[in-house]
């Protein structure tokens, strides 16, 4: 693990959307509501190490989905006396005895719950303390044994990170669909399970039919037999590449003709676009792929209609 601080500037409100998304599918599965809280005056950019608070946050969530069996999960955001961002993970699960919650943070020492649910090495925990002190800051855990527990570390914040002239009030996260997401079926094709995962884990909440393969043939072979409405096609894959794929499915008459073929690609030349539709491909998509690219592409294409809701009232997973 890399232990060297990398700070850059980046869009907090996207990253936090990012991140609560990937827990979403396994959430709903159990049953429970994953919600996203951010205080007004929290700033839309920061200026820290992405990866190393994506780890620490990616692994507090990890865990209040694996030990809550009922209820809700909550990642609420905070700024403190001017200085600090807080962030507090809280969850409705079997919670810590109080004479774990000075130990959990230590290497391989595990809470009364660990055993009982049959998971856990003990170094979760010990690791996130390690990149928060990193990170400049501290955490910590309230716990009641049977009610759930709260994980609580803060980082600094300066000033500077302030954008006045940016506003996170009007960012919208979608929730649903005007029209039954059951009519649409979407084919994911990537070699990257990643990849395929990052767009999984963004349209399956929304009840779209949803399929994924890692190489061009199979996705020959699954269009012909399941007849998809959009392909999200990855560009650069082994042995028969996304172009030469749009050029195999546009061959198979009227539906290979009449599906919508989106190419993913992390070029950025402009010539990609022409590119692209020379073999096929309707429109492309640049990675990394946003959120708001991937519903915006769906709209432009498919005319769906999506309902948003404010990420402050949100309820992300019922």
């Amino acid at each position: 693990m890399c232990t060297d601080l990398i700070p850059s500037r980046f869009d907090l409100i996207a990253f936090l959307d990012e991140i609560t998304s990937k827990y979403q599918s396994r959430a709903s599965a159990k049953g429970l509501s994953l919600q996203l809280h951010c205080a007004q005056d929290v700033p839309p950019i920061i200026h820290t190490d992405q990866e190393k608070l994506q780890q620490v946050l990616s692994n507090l969530l990890d865990n209040a989905v694996q030990f809550t069996k009922i209820g809700e999960i909550a990642l609420r955001l905070s700024i403190q006396d001017g200085e600090l961002l807080q962030f507090d993970v809280e969850d409705t699960g079997i919670g810590i005895i109080p004479e774990d919650t000075d130990r959990i943070f230590k290497p391989f020492i595990q809470s009364e719950s660990g055993p009982q649910l049959g998971e856990g090495n003990g170094l979760g925990l010990a690791i996130c303390k390690h990149l928060v002190h990193k990170l400049g800051g501290e955490i910590s855990v309230f716990s009641h044994w049977g009610w759930g527990s709260t994980f609580r570390f803060h980082i600094p914040l300066s000033l500077e990170e302030f954008e006045p002239k940016k506003t996170h009030n009007t960012y919208k996260r979608v929730i649903g669909l005007t029209t039954n997401p059951q009519k649409y079926r979407l084919l994911i094709v990537d070699d990257k399970a990643d990849k395929r995962a990052r767009l999984m884990n963004n349209l399956k909440p929304l009840g779209f039919q949803l399929r994924e393969v890692d190489n061009g043939p199979q996705a020959i072979d699954l269009f012909k037999s399941w007849q998809p409405d959009l392909i999200w096609m990855d560009l650069r894959m082994p042995k028969m590449d996304g172009c030469e794929t749009t050029r195999l499915i546009r061959s198979l008459g009227p539906e290979g003709q009449k599906v919508i073929i989106l190419g993913v690609t992390a070029s950025t030349l402009d010539r990609t676009n022409q590119y692209l539709m020379a073999f096929g491909c309707n429109d492309f998509i640049r990675k990394p792929i946003a959120p708001q690219a991937i519903y915006e592409a769906l709209t432009l294409h498919l005319g769906i209609e999506f309902i948003y809701q404010d990420i402050y009232r949100l309820n992300a997973v019922s």
